[in-house]
């Protein structure tokens, strides 16, 4: 099972040309399960481009709409789809969560993305969400995991994304992540790598006050963590030029259960 999750940047002048690009690098991926964040563009004209999403990609898609115009979206391939809520109170954005069949497997998916501003919030929206009891947690979740403070280096950074991290004792604050491995979820990349890899952002949008930072995630049970073959930005031409976070995605090989 292939499983990968996706920021598409919204607001942009090129974002129809950005999303033609993603499309081929999603189609090139082949997800069998896919979070997207920033799907403003998809939402427009009722849903138009993401009904065009799903036929390029041949999945079912939900999208949960946001009050800050950043909505959620999950799509799945060939699965038995029993219950699917669609969440904004007391997010920043949205979050989709679906009690899903895949590959014979009994999953509860959490797609979500996180306030991008107030640690506090971060912490708030983790509890609602780790409260649905996920097996799966993908998406943009603002939010730096303890095992990369190490590679962070705030003082470089500009003061607004200071203020997204940092507490105020000025350390980083690593309550998100934290709290979802409390909940015995393991950060599925981290646990194959000894030194994790950034995901955004991209070559396109790189500054010198911005950055350098892990906010993508993907996030599994330890029964599903422990089948996880793969969990790494995927390489694609495309990758560093239509958004500016990387897309992220896990192999988990799991034997069909019936």
């Amino acid at each position: 099972m292939r499983v990968l999750t996706y920021n598409l940047l919204a607001g942009q002048a090129d974002d129809a040309a950005r999303l033609h690009d993603a499309t081929l690098l999603l189609r090139e991926a082949r997800p069998d399960l896919l979070v997207l964040n920033e799907c403003t563009l998809l939402a427009l004209d009722d849903c138009a481009r993401l009904r065009q999403l799903e036929a390029a990609l041949d999945m079912q898609a939900w999208i949960a709409l946001a009050s800050s115009g950043f909505h959620v979206a999950l799509l799945l391939r060939a699965a038995d789809v029993e219950q699917v809520q669609l969440l904004s109170d007391g997010l920043c954005h949205a979050a989709v969560v679906a009690s899903v069949r895949l590959c014979g497997w009994q999953l509860r998916v959490v797609a979500a993305h996180l306030d991008p501003y107030s640690p506090d919030r971060r912490v708030q929206e983790t509890e609602l969400l780790a409260a649905q009891r996920p097996s799966l947690v993908l998406g943009d979740l603002n939010a730096i995991s303890p095992k990369d403070l190490a590679a962070v280096q705030p003082e470089h950074w500009a003061p607004r994304y200071r203020s997204r991290h940092l507490d105020a004792a000025g350390a980083i604050d690593t309550r998100a992540i934290e709290l979802l491995e409390q909940h015995d979820l393991v950060d599925v990349h981290a646990a194959l790598h000894p030194q994790t890899s950034p995901t955004r952002p991209t070559t396109r949008y790189a500054r010198a006050d911005r950055p350098v930072q892990r906010l993508d995630y993907i996030f599994a049970s330890r029964e599903l963590a422990c089948h996880a073959r793969v969990c790494e930005p995927f390489d694609h031409p495309y990758a560093q030029t239509a958004s500016d976070h990387l897309p992220l995605y896990a192999e988990l090989d799991l034997e069909l259960r019936r």
